[in-house]
């Protein structure tokens, strides 16, 4: 009788240490997500912000001058003071300049929905 009684005594307290042990774990792993979260809203602002900056660089002062040249060319084209080569070449500069616009804006919006997915909230568009 005496050895079953330190037995069930056994037995309740390794019920009772497995049940803090699995609220330790529990409380570990919440840490870990929550550190996992705040870091991928913390990498995920800094590119928004990254990505907006660089938006409004091309939009506003790369893609004009790339277009300003592109029309230089094409006028001095006209009265021979330039080869066909040069205008192309600006066309094409200009091409990829605003190909590099919509990849960045486009990053842009995936950073937008990144963030509605990590806060669950609607974030209305930061411009």
């Amino acid at each position: 009788m005496y050895r079953n009684h330190w037995a069930i005594k056994d037995v309740n307290l390794y019920e009772i240490l497995l049940k803090k042990m699995g609220e330790i774990g529990i409380q570990r792993r919440y840490q870990s997500i929550k550190q996992k979260i705040n870091h991928d809203l913390e990498q995920n602002l800094n590119e928004l912000y990254s990505n907006h900056r660089r938006s409004e660089l091309f939009k506003s002062v790369i893609i004009p001058q790339a277009s300003l040249a592109l029309q230089s060319s094409l006028s001095a084209y006209q009265v021979d003071k330039v080869d066909f080569q040069t205008v192309v070449d600006n066309q094409m500069t200009l091409f990829s300049y605003e190909l590099e616009y919509f990849r960045i804006f486009s990053d842009y919006q995936i950073n937008i929905a990144n963030l509605e997915f990590l806060t669950g909230m609607e974030v209305k568009d930061l411009q």
